[in-house]
């Protein structure tokens, strides 16, 4: 927060500057590409909205081994060929 790092438990005050750090993020070995129909309503450098239906688990499962938002995403990404604003095109296949 506005340079030092605060609990998690401070309240935000108006004008204060945020700075959110992600880790890296290595997909599990266990986390399958999984080619499904995304509908991609939205995206910029930072942000995918996807429409995802009812009955589409997010993440997988003993339940849900493959077929989840997950598995759709990490084929996605896999085979993007990523410009230089973040934008995406979707190559022939990974």
């Amino acid at each position: 927060m506005d340079g030092q790092e605060r609990s998690v438990r401070h309240v935000l005050q108006e004008g204060e500057k945020l700075k959110i750090i992600f880790p890296p993020e290595t997909p599990s070995a266990f986390l399958a590409e999984d080619e499904l129909p995304l509908d991609l309503v939205y995206e910029d450098d930072v942000v995918l909205i996807v429409n995802k239906p009812a009955g589409i688990p997010v993440i997988p499962s003993q339940l849900y081994p493959s077929g989840t938002l997950a598995n759709g995403l990490l084929y996605l990404f896999s085979c993007a060929e990523f410009g230089v604003n973040g934008s995406y095109h979707q190559s022939a296949g990974p």
